[in-house]
């Protein structure tokens, strides 16, 4: 690969083969969540031990002097066996044998931690190669950042399909280890049968939004259907509770596990990338709100109030459900104000993080998120020209978003590099309004063909004709937009990769000052939360070292798998005020356990406080706010 790549500039710096390594990743995996399930059973027990010794006082029992270190029955004392953290071996914990999880643990840890050094021998020795052999993937590190971009742009090789899937400035938590074994035949494949089963979810998902739909106009169901009477003689709240404030709970739980699913679906077309999954979840979640959360809860608004009619004279089908249409509009202002409020509410309020009491901060995904908002401005646009009010709606619920976004994204939401794109959402997120665009101008159009006068003669076919007209040129307009500016989304041109290497070459950042303006280095450089060369980040805050501002040294094992490399995390658990701590901390140890009660303090009342970073993790005070 070496000598592949040597005819672009710079050459390369550093290459990682993925290699096929057996059962060592699911030991990995294994080992992780044993850490995980012992530092959470320890923790746990420990606050079962605080509540019994609260009960305990408050019966009058006289307590006695615990130790300073005490010993390994001391906490069966107050937690009894039965009582004890336990957890099912089976498929999700439901089924197979029970077992005490804290002895588990750590047999499980110790157990998978011999296996994997023994299989980490084997990977460093010779012959390592006749074991675990290459795979379908290799994460290349070039001298210069344009080289790069060259190789993914250029034709790589002869064979078809051969190198043909590149991914452009990659970060290390990015990566879905276990998709680097596709190759270019399976990952046809899978991409044939994932979107496939996403079209089928589409098909099978219609039926229940379009009940959805029909309980959202029911004042005009209940006179269309007779078996549905009924439901005009309710109450009046009762029915505008059911017509008003029904449908939009009602479809918002049937797309809460759909962005689950279709994570799943992307996961299974072999996108070895996390940001990948988000950015294919995105197309397939947007297709799904549209078509589900605005294209059919409208025809079967409409169509409800539209049944008796259509009934007597079939012909006039079309007509009658424009009419009907702005009917559906109540179930769309509805949406807009229980979205809008309900969302911007919960944003503020932050209610997981607040229940868990400390937490770290948190992520966002991207994938849900940006379909939520294009789709508000897709029913906007579309609603707009059938119910003007709608605008008012929008402009209240943007207004909002606005507001609760912009606090969180400055003072609640990280941005990890398993997460960041370079701005990759945001291009198709404009071209999802383009949507929005075209059914507001194919409605108007209908509209404008469909207008009668009092003697049924069409009134609107010149104006029909101009919407025509400039459908046709938005999606001109479309196509030159995407033309223009796609290539330069994800590519270096050359026009400015001189700059870049420019500014490579300088010996310190105040000549690279004097160099270039200010305007030019906004204009050209890399955004800070951007990343360099293939499998390099870019522009992380630090001091300078002589290379570009912003560059980090990549470690030799960065695109390694984990499992190769890393061990696993101290287990922390927290000091207790009965001293129970010391007795657990040298049972974990004697397991062969690394385990630390550093930095975190548990109460009387089992309530824990943390006072710096987990055991292992640097802290670096200037990195504080």
């Amino acid at each position: 690969m070496t000598k592949f790549c040597s005819v672009l500039p710079g050459g390369v710096k550093r290459i990682w083969l993925a290699r096929d390594l057996k059962e060592l990743p699911d030991l990995y995996d294994r080992r992780q969540k044993a850490c995980g399930k012992l530092e959470s059973a320890e923790t746990k027990i420990l606050k079962l031990a605080a509540k019994a010794i609260i009960k305990q006082n408050k019966k009058g029992d006289k307590q006695e002097e615990l130790p300073q270190h005490g010993d390994n029955g001391r906490i069966d004392q107050y937690v009894t066996g039965k009582a004890r953290p336990h957890h099912k071996l089976g498929f999700l914990g439901l089924f197979g044998e029970k077992v005490d999880t804290l002895d588990w643990a750590r047999k499980e840890i110790a157990e998978t931690t011999r296996l994997i050094e023994e299989e980490r021998t084997i990977l460093a020795g010779p012959g390592s190669h006749e074991k675990y052999p290459a795979e379908s993937a290799a994460f290349i590190q070039f001298n210069q950042q344009i080289a790069a971009h060259m190789f993914a742009q250029c034709l790589a090789h002869h064979a078809p399909l051969r190198m043909s899937a590149r991914y452009l400035e990659v970060s290390q938590e990015d990566v879905i280890w276990s998709n680097l074994s596709v190759n270019p035949y399976q990952a046809k494949v899978r991409y044939a049968a994932s979107w496939a089963m996403t079209v089928g979810l589409i098909i099978l998902w219609s039926f229940p939004v379009a009940f959805v739909g029909l309980i959202s106009n029911v004042s005009a169901l209940c006179i269309s259907a007779p078996w549905l009477a009924w439901l005009c003689k309710l109450p009046v709240p009762v029915n505008g509770i059911i017509q008003g404030a029904l449908p939009p709970v009602a479809l918002a739980v049937l797309f809460i596990l759909l962005p689950i699913v279709l994570r799943l679906f992307a996961r299974l077309e072999g996108i070895p990338l996390k940001t990948g999954i988000e950015l294919s979840l995105m197309t397939r979640y947007f297709m799904f709100l549209v078509i589900h959360g605005f294209l059919i809860v409208t025809l079967a608004s409409g169509l409800v109030n539209s049944i008796p009619a259509i009934a007597k004279n079939p012909s006039s089908a079309v007509t009658l459900l424009a009419t009907q249409l702005p009917a559906a509009s109540t179930f769309f202002l509805t949406y807009f104000v229980t979205t809008s409020f309900a969302g911007a509410a919960g944003g503020l309020l932050q209610i997981v993080p607040l229940i868990l009491y400390y937490y770290n901060m948190n992520g966002v995904a991207w994938g849900t998120l940006w379909p939520n908002m294009t789709l508000l401005t897709v029913i906007g646009l579309s609603y707009s020209i059938i119910a003007p009010l709608i605008c008012g709606f929008a402009f209240i619920a943007f207004f909002l978003y606005w507001f609760v976004y912009k606090y969180l994204f400055l003072l609640v939401i990280d941005t990890p590099h398993s997460s960041e794109t370079g701005g990759l959402f945001y291009p198709k997120a404009l071209s999802h309004i383009f949507v929005g665009l075209y059914i507001e101008e194919v409605c108007l159009a209908g509209l404008f063909f469909l207008a009668q006068d009092n003697n049924k003669k069409n009134i609107g076919i010149p104006q029909g004709a101009l919407m025509v007209v400039l459908i046709v040129f938005t999606i001109f307009f479309h196509l030159t937009i995407n033309s223009g500016y796609g290539p330069l989304i994800d590519y270096l041109p050359l026009s400015v990769a001189p700059k870049i290497s420019a500014l490579q070459n300088e010996a310190s950042p105040e000549q690279v000052d004097s160099r270039f303006s200010t305007e030019e280095k906004r204009d050209h450089l890399p955004s800070p939360s951007g990343k360099n060369e293939e499998g390099s980040p870019l522009n992380k805050p630090q001091e300078f070292n002589g290379t570009l501002p912003g560059e980090e040294h990549i470690d030799r094992n960065a695109f390694d798998h984990p499992a190769t490399y890393e061990g696993y995390p101290t287990i922390w658990i927290p000091q207790d005020s009965h001293g129970l701590t010391a007795a657990e901390l040298e049972a974990t140890q004697a397991a062969g356990v690394d385990v630390s009660a550093e930095g975190a303090i548990m109460n009387e009342k089992g309530k824990v406080d943390v006072h710096r970073s987990p055991p292992g993790d640097e802290w670096d005070p200037s990195q504080t706010l």
